[in-house]
């Protein structure tokens, strides 16, 4: 079966589909004022539950840092939460999403780590 969820990315809202099976992967980029900034996400599904998984790769002034995440979502708590600030962005209407629960979590920062710290 299926499942779909709304996810924020790219600047917007996209409605998201996952296939048993399958792992979906998309990627943003940009460049900022003192750098970039790269995120790859990849998403599937595991014993009735949607993981989801965030990379980010950037760099500004202080130097590189990247990190990853990984979220889960049981199937029925796909479409609970409305997103921030909904009341005032007519954009958001009628857009729920999931309930995320975090599952690990790890930063890098370069300038730190090779001065010692």
């Amino acid at each position: 079966m299926n499942m779909r969820f709304w996810l924020r990315t790219n600047s917007g809202f996209v409605k998201i589909t996952v296939s048993p099976k399958r792992v979906i992967t998309w990627h943003e980029f940009y460049q900022t004022e003192e750098g970039y900034h790269s995120e790859v996400q990849t998403a599937w599904i595991e014993d009735d539950k949607v993981y989801h998984r965030v990379y980010t790769d950037s760099q500004d002034c202080d130097g590189r840092t990247s990190g990853t995440s990984l979220y889960v979502c049981p199937s029925e708590s796909l479409a609970v939460r409305e997103p921030f600030n909904s009341r005032y962005d007519y954009t958001c209407q009628g857009i729920y999403l999931p309930n995320w629960e975090r599952v690990s979590e790890s930063q890098r920062d370069y300038a730190a780590e090779a001065a010692g710290y």
